[in-house]
C-alpha cells in the first residue's frame, strides 16, 4: 500500500479491489499491490470515493474536486475536469472539496453534490447547468440508488433538509426525519443504504430505519458516523470516527463491534464474502468470515505455538506447545503440567482416554499420561518381561471395541490393554521395525498403520504389506481415516488416496485438492475434512466416476496459518489446529454465500503476437498456434487456484489443473471457442465461463485447384526432389571432408616438423652459449605459439585481435632464430572493430612464413616485413608486404620454392572450398614491387575478404 491513510474501497468488474489513498490508488488481486500516482494519469494524488458507472468504469474523486475514472487497469481523467474546477474556484471550494454525492448517468452527463453549493451538473458537453428544483428549495433531500447500491443524494447547500424523498424501484417514499436528532457543533455528513425492503439513513450520529414510509427505529452512535453500509446477509455496518465499526441486525440492534478506537472510512463485502475495512491512519482492516474465531493472547492464550490439539470426554481442549508445555484450556486461562522433559526432548502426540479418563501425552524418547490433575510415566507391562523402558512414541490410536491403545513408535508398534498389559510388541518380536506417521483403527478392529515406508495392516499379529499391491501405497503414510470398508489415506507429495475392498484410487491438484501433501484427515457431518500444508479441503464424501466433489476451501487467510496439524470436529463446530495458532469454524461444511470467483482471460497471444481477448477474430492457417493466459481473483485462497478449461470445437471434456494458461499448437481449421472455468472457495465452479472465439481459415491446400496441381506435379516433382536431395547431400558430405582435410593440413604445415627442429636448434645454440636469459625467453614465446595454434586449431574462424596476437608470437620466434635479421609491424584500419570483425583461420601465417624464409632471409639487407588489415568498402583486405628479393629471385631457390608451393596450395584450396560452401568470393593475389631502377625490392601478398568488414566503429 502507498500509505496507511486509506479512504475507500470497490471491486472492479474484473474482480480487482481498488483502494484510494493520500497518495494514489492501489490495485489488489489477491497477491501484491499495483499503485497509480499522478505519473500513471491521476488528476491528483489524494483520492478520495468511488463510483462505478454501467460501462464498466470506475469513478473516483479527488481532494481539490476533480473527477476521474478507472477502466482497464489504466487512469484516465475526467475530460470537462476544467470546467469542474472553474466553478469550484468561483464558489472558493477548489482546495478542497469533497463530495456528498456525485454520479455519471448513461448520457455522460455528471451529477454533484456538494455540502456549500448544492447540486449542479456537467453534461456530456461540458456545459455547466447550477439550476435547483422546488423541492431542493422545499429543503427536501433527495435520495435514490444507482445500479451498484450506492445512494445518490440531492437536495439544498449546507444538508438544511427536515424530509426525504426517496426513489427506489419506481416507488417514490416521502418521509419526515425531524426526528433525527442533530448537533449543530459536530460536521454534517450523510449516508444511506436499501436493505431488504428498508431504507436507512444516516445522519452525524444518527440512524433512521425507514419503512414503508415511516421512520421505524432510530439509532443513536456514540461516535460520529463517517458511513453506513449493508452486507449480503442484510446486516448494517456503521463506520465511524475513532469508534471502530458496529455491526447492527435490521432493527438498528448491535449484534458487534469491530476494531475499537479505529476511525473506519468505507466497507466492502468482496465476491468471497470477506468484509474489507478502510481506515484512516490504520491501513486496511479485512474479516475473510464472520464465522471464523481465532483464539489469541485476549483469549488467555501464551505466546507459545500449539503442536497438538485434543479434546476429553468432558469438552476440554487439552493442548501441547512447541515448548514443551501441556496445557488444558478454559475461558479462564490455560492449566500447565510439567512432563519433566529434556531440554532437547519434544512433545510428540497428545491424546484423551475416555475408557482410563487420562491424557496421554507421547514424546520422542517416552509415554506419559495426566490423570487426577498429576503426570505419571508409562512403563510398559507384559508377560514376557516385568518392564519394558518407554518408548519414542510417533503416533496413538484408541480401539473403541476393546479399549486397546494402540502405540505406533519409532520402531514398530505395541499396544496397552484396558487393564495396562502390552500384549503385542512388534520391535521386541522382531517381526516389524517400520516407523509409524499414523494409526486408524476401523470398524472391524483392524489395525491400519501409516509408515514412512507405506501402508500396512495388522491382522491376526500378522503384518499385510499393500505395498507389494499397489506401488503408491510404497511412499509415505502420513494420515488415515477409516470410513466403513473404506480407507483414506494421506500422502507427502501424492495427494490423496482411498482404499476399497478391491481399488485404489488417486486425487490429486488436478482434482481440485488444495495440496498434494495431506497432513491429517478428519470425519465431519458427514463430509472430509482434509487439512494439507496449504490449507483446508472440504470433500463430499460419495464419489462420482471416480471423481471427488470439493465442497470448499479454506486457505490461510482464514487462519492463522496454511499449514494445518490437527483437526477437531465437535458438534458446534470444528477446531483446527495450524502452524501458528487455533481457528474455531462454525458451518464449515455449508456453503456460506453464492458468490461468484471472478474469471479473466488475461492474454490471447497468436503465434507469440498478443490480440484483442473482447473480439472474435479469424486467424490465417499459418497462424494456427494460439496460447491463453488466465486468472482467478481470490482474497481467501491464497495459493493456487482450481480452473478448468475446454477448446469447443477440439475437445469437449474438461482440463482440470492449477495452471493459469494453456497452449494449443497447429490448431485446424474451424471454428473455436475457448472457455475456462475457476473453482469457488465454496466449491462452485463460475456459473458463466470466461470465452474467447475464433475462426482458424482454411489454408489454401484445402481449395479444389490446389489438388489439381497436387496430383499431377506429386510424381515428378518428388523424383526430382529426392536425386538432387542425394547429390546435394553426397556433395555436402565431401565438401565438409574436404574441408576438415585441408584445415588439419593447415595446421600441420604450420606445425611442421622443419619449424620445430629450427625452434629446438635455436633453443640448443642458446644453451650451448650458455645463454639462459635467450633461451627462457624463446622457450616461453615458443610454449605460447604453441598453446594459441592448438586454440585455433578448435576454431572455423578467429577475431582479427586474435590473429594479430598469435601472428605476433609466431614472427617474433622466428625474428630469434634468425638474430633478428629483419623487423615487422602490424597496422589495423581504424574503421574496423578488431574484436567482432572475424576472419578464417591459419590464412595468414603462411604468406608471412614465405615473406621471412623467401624473401627477407635471402636478402643482404635488413628486411623489413608489414602487415595491415584495411577495408574497402564492406570487404576486408589483408596485405603482407616485404622488403625481399621478390618472387622471380626467390624462384631460382630450388628447395625453398617447394616449400613456398605446398603452403600456397593448401591456402587456394581452402578459399575454394570456403567460397563454395559459404557463397562468397574470397580471393589472394601478389604483387611485385620494384624499386625507382625497376629492380625487384620485394613482395606484396593481398587477399580480399568481401562482406568481412561490416563490424565497424561508431567513429566513422
Amino acid at each position: 500500500m502507498p500509505s496507511s491513510e486509506v479512504y475507500s474501497v470497490t471491486q472492479d468488474k474484473d474482480g480487482y479491489l481498488w483502494f484510494s489513498t493520500d497518495h494514489g490508488l492501489a490495485r489488489f488481486d489477491g497477491y501484491q499491490f499495483k499503485t497509480l500516482d499522478v505519473q500513471e494519469g491521476l488528476p491528483e494524488n489524494s483520492v478520495f470515493y468511488f463510483r462505478n458507472d454501467d460501462k464498466g468504469r470506475t469513478w473516483f474523486n479527488t481532494y481539490d474536486g476533480k473527477l476521474g475514472y478507472l477502466l482497464n487497469g489504466k487512469a484516465y481523467p475526467y475530460i470537462h475536469n476544467n470546467v469542474l474546477e472553474k466553478f469550484l474556484r468561483q464558489k472558493s471550494v477548489s482546495n478542497f472539496a469533497v463530495f456528498q454525492s456525485y454520479h455519471i448517468d448513461e448520457n455522460e452527463t455528471a451529477h454533484f453534490y456538494l455540502q456549500r453549493v448544492g447540486c449542479f451538473s456537467i453534461d456530456a458537453h461540458g456545459i455547466l447547468n447550477t439550476k435547483t428544483t422546488e423541492a431542493i428549495k422545499s429543503k427536501t433531500l433527495k435520495l435514490s440508488f444507482d445500479k451498484t447500491g450506492k445512494a445518490i443524494f440531492s437536495g439544498p447547500g449546507e444538508l438544511a433538509f427536515d424530509s426525504v424523498e426517496i426513489r427506489h424501484n419506481q416507488q417514490v417514499h416521502r418521509v419526515d426525519i425531524q426526528v433525527m436528532n442533530t448537533h449543530k457543533r459536530l460536521p454534517k455528513n450523510l449516508s444511506a443504504v436499501a436493505c431488504n425492503d428498508a431504507f436507512y439513513l444516516s445522519y452525524q450520529q444518527t440512524i433512521a430505519k425507514i419503512k414503508h414510509g415511516v421512520v421505524t427505529n432510530l439509532f443513536e452512535c456514540p461516535r460520529y458516523i463517517v458511513g453506513i453500509d449493508a452486507d449480503k446477509q442484510n446486516n448494517i455496518w456503521v463506520l465511524t470516527l475513532s469508534g471502530g465499526v458496529y455491526v447492527l441486525d435490521c432493527d438498528l440492534k448491535i449484534k458487534n463491534h469491530y476494531f475499537p478506537g479505529e476511525s473506519i472510512s468505507d466497507f466492502l463485502q468482496d465476491h468471497e464474502g470477506g468484509i474489507w475495512l478502510t481506515s484512516i491512519n490504520k491501513g486496511i482492516f479485512y474479516i475473510p468470515d464472520l464465522q471464523h474465531t481465532i483464539l489469541t493472547k485476549s483469549d488467555k492464550m501464551p505466546d507459545d505455538q500449539v503442536s497438538d490439539l485434543s479434546l476429553d470426554w468432558e469438552g476440554r481442549l487439552w493442548m501441547t506447545f512447541f515448548s514443551g508445555k501441556v496445557g488444558m484450556y478454559s475461558p479462564d486461562g490455560i492449566i500447565y503440567y510439567d512432563l519433566s522433559m529434556d531440554s532437547r526432548e519434544f512433545i510428540v502426540k497428545i491424546l484423551a482416554d475416555p475408557y482410563r479418563k487420562r491424557i496421554w501425552v507421547a514424546t520422542d524418547r517416552k509415554l506419559v499420561y495426566i490423570e487426577n490433575g498429576k503426570v505419571h510415566l508409562y512403563r510398559f507391562i507384559n508377560n514376557w518381561k516385568s518392564n519394558i523402558d518407554s518408548p519414542a512414541v510417533k503416533s496413538l490410536a484408541l480401539n473403541p471395541a476393546d479399549s486397546t491403545l494402540w502405540v505406533g513408535q519409532f520402531v514398530g508398534v505395541s499396544n496397552i490393554n484396558i487393564n495396562g498389559i502390552t500384549t503385542f510388541h512388534s520391535s521386541l518380536k522382531g517381526t516389524f521395525y517400520e516407523r509409524i506417521e499414523s494409526i486408524e483403527v476401523d470398524a472391524k478392529s483392524n489395525i491400519w498403520l501409516g509408515a514412512t515406508r507405506g501402508l500396512f495392516q495388522l491382522k491376526n499379529g500378522e503384518f499385510i504389506n499393500y505395498g507389494k499391491q499397489y506401488p503408491l501405497l510404497k511412499e509415505r503414510i502420513t494420515a488415515l481415516k477409516a470410513i466403513g470398508d473404506t480407507l483414506w489415506i494421506g500422502t507427502r507429495g501424492n495427494g490423496l488416496l482411498l482404499l476399497t475392498p478391491d481399488t485404489l484410487r488417486q486425487f490429486t491438484m488436478d482434482d481440485g485438492l488444495i495440496s498434494n501433501s495431506i497432513k491429517v484427515i478428519s470425519f465431519y457431518e458427514n463430509h472430509l475434512i482434509i487439512g494439507s500444508n496449504n490449507g483446508l479441503s472440504v470433500l463430499e464424501k460419495r464419489l462420482n466416476n471416480n471423481t471427488i466433489t470439493i465442497l470448499r476451501q479454506l486457505g490461510a487467510m482464514e487462519m492463522t496459518s496454511k499449514e494445518i496439524l490437527q483437526l477437531i470436529p465437535t458438534e458446534s463446530e470444528l477446531i483446527v489446529l495450524s502452524k501458528s495458532g487455533i481457528s474455531l469454524i462454525r458451518d464449515i461444511v455449508h456453503k456460506t454465500s453464492d458468490f461468484e470467483m471472478p474469471i479473466l482471460i488475461r492474454t490471447v497471444k497468436v503465434k507469440n503476437s498478443t490480440v484483442d481477448v473482447a473480439t472474435a477474430i479469424d486467424i490465417p492457417f499459418d497462424n494456427n498456434s494460439l496460447s491463453f493466459e488466465y486468472f482467478g481473483i481470490s482474497f481467501l485462497k491464497t495459493g493456487k487456484q482450481t480452473y478448468r478449461h475446454r477448446l469447443l470445437g477440439l475437445e469437449s471434456e474438461w482440463v482440470v489443473n492449477q495452471l493459469t494458461s494453456a497452449q494449443y499448437p497447429y490448431l485446424p481449421a474451424g471454428s473455436y471457442r475457448f472457455e475456462v472455468e475457476v473453482l469457488n472457495t465454496n466449491g462452485i465452479w463460475s456459473a458463466e465461463p470466461a470465452a474467447f472465439s475464433f475462426t482458424i481459415l482454411k489454408p489454401y491446400w484445402q481449395k479444389w485447384w490446389f489438388y489439381v496441381v497436387i496430383i499431377t506435379g506429386t510424381l515428378a516433382i518428388t523424383f526430382l526432389f529426392l536425386r538432387l536431395y542425394i547429390q546435394q547431400q553426397n556433395k555436402k558430405r565431401k565438401l565438409i571432408a574436404d574441408i576438415n582435410r585441408f584445415h588439419q593440413d593447415a595446421l600441420a604445415n604450420q606445425m611442421n616438423p622443419h619449424f620445430l627442429f629450427n625452434a629446438l636448434n635455436t633453443v640448443q645454440k642458446y644453451i650451448l652459449e650458455n645463454d639462459k636469459l635467450a633461451s627462457s625467453r624463446f622457450l616461453s614465446k615458443f610454449s605460447n605459439l604453441m598453446r594459441m595454434m592448438l586454440n585455433n586449431s578448435q576454431q572455423e574462424r578467429i577475431s582479427i585481435l586474435n590473429e594479430i596476437e598469435s601472428l605476433t608470437l609466431y614472427i617474433e620466434v622466428e625474428a630469434a632464430r634468425f638474430k633478428d635479421r629483419f623487423s615487422f609491424s602490424f597496422e589495423c584500419d581504424p574503421t574496423i572493430d578488431q574484436t567482432k570483425t572475424m576472419i578464417p583461420v591459419f590464412f595468414i601465417q603462411p604468406l608471412i612464413e614465405n615473406a621471412i624464409k623467401h624473401g627477407l632471409m635471402n636478402s643482404p639487407d635488413h628486411g623489413k616485413l608489414n602487415i595491415r588489415f584495411d577495408r574497402k568498402t564492406n570487404d576486408l583486405l589483408c596485405v603482407v608486404e616485404d622488403n625481399g628479393i621478390g618472387r622471380a629471385a626467390a624462384g631460382r631457390f630450388i628447395g625453398t620454392l617447394e616449400r613456398k608451393s605446398l603452403g600456397i596450395s593448401i591456402i587456394q584450396k581452402r578459399i575454394s572450398l570456403i567460397n563454395q560452401s559459404s557463397n562468397t568470393s574470397i580471393r589472394l593475389y601478389y604483387e611485385d614491387l620494384v624499386d625507382e631502377s625497376l629492380l625487384p625490392s620485394g613482395t606484396k601478398a593481398i587477399i580480399v575478404f568481401p562482406g568481412f568488414a561490416i563490424n565497424y566503429t561508431e567513429n566513422e
